[in-house]
């Protein structure tokens, strides 16, 4: 199944092109498990019934049970969620690092390829993360796990990032409701000349105004 043009379509799977999607998620799967270790938090004994369920319900157990271990020596809250890392900042003060940064250090450290983390880069950008930053270097990557197709992912996705911002982007009425639901002050917001772009500023809340988890409320697309 693929997603297209607002529409979901079935395209038939042979045998074995399944064994192939089969072993890739085993060794998938083998690589999590052999790199990972799972720790228990008890520190979330310490929150009432009633503060820990409005939490899970705002960042969902694993998120919550994250947020609060990352407040330990040694340990870091990597979630590429912007409203869950802000409410967990509000609530707990947590800071918290998000796959291209994570990228960007280890290629930093020259532990991965520089062109191996311009492909990430790229796929994150296909997988609508909107908050990726990405260069030309990033592109000719999109280019090579797209075969050279710009209709293909996650090439189509790049070429999309410049479309006019109503075609593919968030409308300023979305942005100002997502950001204000998290305390974030508006500064200015400017339309950019001869396109439908535009530059916005917003100013983080300070400490004592943070929304609270519980009172943040959801925005409806236009």
């Amino acid at each position: 199944m693929y997603y297209e043009k607002g529409q979901h379509f079935f395209t038939e799977t042979t045998q074995e092109q399944l064994e192939k999607q089969r072993a890739r998620f085993e060794e998938f799967a083998q690589c999590i498990e052999s790199n990972t270790t799972v720790v228990t938090v008890p520190q979330l004994a310490t929150l009432t019934p009633e503060r820990r369920d409005v939490l899970e319900r705002v960042l969902g157990q694993y998120g919550l049970e994250s947020a609060v271990l990352a407040l330990s020596p040694g340990y870091i809250w990597w979630t590429d969620d912007f409203v869950a890392a802000e409410a967990a900042k509000s609530e707990f003060g947590v800071e918290r690092t998000w796959s291209q940064a994570i990228l960007e250090h280890i290629a930093n450290l020259g532990l991965i390829d520089r062109n191996i983390v311009d492909e990430a880069y790229s796929k994150l950008v296909g997988f609508n993360y909107q908050s990726t930053h990405f260069t030309g270097g990033v592109m000719i990557a999109a280019l090579r796990v797209s075969n050279g197709s710009v209709d293909l992912f996650p090439m189509r996705q790049i070429v999309d990032a410049f479309r006019p911002t109503a075609e593919h982007g968030t409308p300023p009425s979305v942005l100002r409701c997502e950001l204000a639901a998290v305390g974030y002050r508006e500064i200015s917001l400017d339309r950019l000349g001869g396109a439908n772009a535009y530059l916005a500023i917003f100013a983080p809340p300070s400490v004592a105004s943070r929304t609270r988890p519980e009172a943040i409320a959801a925005c409806k697309s236009p």
